[in-house]
């Protein structure tokens, strides 16, 4: 088992932070601590200027909570942590910062953009320096 495993969730595919955050509880077992992550898109510069502050607290405060009901949901106490910036350069830095283990993330199937770009979860595990679960099998159903 893992002493402290990190899950960064991407809110816009919540289905698959449902799974993975079960994956983590997995493998941090009873005494493991677990730590949920969401990366922030930031709002450009020119943007910013006409968005009046309470609006982005607000969203950012509806992204924390809903990091938080689902880590309830999943059984878990976890830390959640929000940070904003490049998701993969984000999570490393978590990763760095923290010292966790191990990281579980999610990943789509690899198609052609891939081969130019890259996702995330390849950044990730080309540059961690801990475990990296890549989870692609998608949401649990009841038989497993």
């Amino acid at each position: 088992m893992y002493r402290h495993v990190l899950v960064p969730i991407d809110l816009g595919h919540a289905e698959v932070g449902d799974h993975i955050l079960k994956v983590a509880k997995f493998l941090a077992g009873t005494s493991g601590k677990v730590s949920v992550l969401s990366v922030l898109e930031p709002v450009p510069g020119y943007v910013a200027n006409y968005i009046p502050r309470e609006v982005s607290d607000k969203s950012r405060e509806e992204s924390r909570h809903r990091l938080e009901e689902k880590v309830r949901t999943a059984g878990l106490s976890a830390e959640v942590v929000l940070r904003t910036g490049n998701a993969a350069n984000e999570i490393l830095e978590e990763v760095r910062e923290t010292g966790c283990d191990a990281v579980v993330i999610g990943s789509h199937r690899p198609d052609y953009r891939d081969y130019f770009i890259g996702s995330t979860a390849a950044r990730v595990v080309r540059h961690a320096t801990c475990t990296v679960v890549v989870e692609r099998t998608g949401p649990l159903t009841p038989e497993t």
